[in-house]
């Protein structure tokens, strides 16, 4: 019976929110991740995108912004190679998220960059807690 404890108890961690609380938190936050692989992958090029990244704090509904190059040391299966830059991106709202598309702040760092994408591969879904 001990021997089941630590199972039961595990199950009970992972159990995810009620139905009810899942659609609540679908009502507040939206996340976004986005990797970037680039035909011209320079370490300048690269550290460009990031920092432009950056202009994205701007736009009403935004509330955190994280944008980096790729860290080459991480060499474990699980990890992804084939991407420069990651975009990390909070929205307080779906609405934000739906205005953050055509917002111009947005639309200027797609102009201004997508001349260097070969890929864009990009991931929402809304937080737990």
């Amino acid at each position: 019976m001990l021997r089941l404890l630590p199972a039961a108890l595990l199950l009970v961690a992972c159990a995810g929110p009620s139905q009810q609380a899942s659609a609540d938190l679908q009502q507040t936050q939206v996340l976004h991740d986005v990797f970037f692989i680039l035909e011209d992958s320079s370490p300048e090029a690269c550290e460009a995108l990031a920092q432009a990244c950056s202009t994205l704090r701007d736009i009403p509904g935004v509330l955190h912004v994280t944008a980096g190059v790729r860290d080459q040391s991480q060499q474990r299966k699980v990890n992804r190679q084939d991407f420069h830059v990651g975009l990390h991106v909070e929205f307080d709202s779906p609405e934000a998220y739906a205005a953050y598309g055509p917002h111009p702040i947005h639309q200027a760092l797609v102009e201004a960059h997508k001349g260097n994408f070969r890929a864009v591969e990009v991931f929402d879904y809304f937080p737990t807690r």
